[in-house]
């Protein structure tokens, strides 16, 4: 995936909010879903953080936030 790195700081800011709190609501599915998406156009940090996260989520909220992200990646892509 080629994004600009404006958008994949956007996704991982998203991440970081929805991941605490700050910002936005607590939420971990939405939070994995924009590290994800952030983690896969490169970004070390989500990646780390989404590994971190994930661990504390049930195999259902861990499936949820990888059909949103896949979701996600298929409009950004048209």
């Amino acid at each position: 995936m080629s994004t600009a790195p404006q958008q994949i700081n956007e996704w991982f800011d998203l991440g970081l909010a929805y991941s605490t709190g700050d910002g936005a609501p607590l939420d971990l599915v939405t939070a994995h879903k924009w590290l994800n998406l952030a983690a896969l156009a490169g970004n070390a940090e989500a990646r780390r953080l989404r590994a971190e996260l994930a661990r504390d989520m049930t195999p259902a909220e861990l499936a949820e936030a990888l059909r949103l992200a896949r979701a996600e990646q298929r409009q950004v892509m048209h």
